[in-house]
């Protein structure tokens, strides 16, 4: 039986590959051992965002800031799900908007320092 670390690394893996579902099911299951794993409840917002299910994004990742405050990526991933619900989860209104280009922005430095992060 894997680890909650090992388990949420597997749930990641599937996401990676586009396996929204089965990311879902193992976060689920993270989350029923360990409620407050923010990971998890992130990975399950950015689950949410990639279904345009916007509100439910939003309240997950929110959850995950909570619990983790220090977490810079979990900001940008917020602000890209308040952004798309603000848009009424059209993705297409999204591009050029400032979420979007502060990810750009973001994705950029972030590759630049990677060392920092």
């Amino acid at each position: 039986m894997p680890t909650i670390s090992e388990a949420f690394a597997i749930a990641f893996a599937h996401h990676e590959t586009g396996r929204l579902d089965v990311a879902e099911e193992i976060c689920r299951r993270v989350l029923a051992v360990e409620p407050n794993h923010a990971h998890a409840l992130h990975l399950l917002g950015v689950v949410a965002y990639q279904r345009a299910e916007c509100q439910a994004a939003v309240e997950l990742i929110d959850r995950a800031i909570t619990i983790d405050p220090d977490n810079r990526g979990f900001y940008i991933n917020l602000g890209e799900a308040q952004d798309r619900r603000i848009n009424n989860c059209h993705p297409e209104r999204n591009e050029g908007s400032p979420c979007a280009q502060a990810r750009s922005f973001a994705a950029l430095r972030m590759t630049a320092n990677s060392d920092s992060y």
